[in-house]
């Protein structure tokens, strides 16, 4: 008797399962824009070097 589940059966069992939540976390994100800001230039309160040596 062979075995129930095999290795290809697991693979394509792991990909689907991959697709499904890589599609539905694409669909169900949040569509709002989002601003960035680059702190760019001089900044003499140094929030600029502190974010940059975190």
């Amino acid at each position: 008797m062979g075995e129930l589940y095999s290795r290809r059966s697991f693979l394509a069992g792991a990909l689907t399962a991959g697709m499904l939540s890589t599609a539905a976390s694409y669909f169900l994100t949040r569509r709002t824009a989002i601003t960035l800001t680059l702190a760019t230039g001089a900044d003499p309160t140094g929030g600029r070097q502190l974010l940059v040596s975190m």
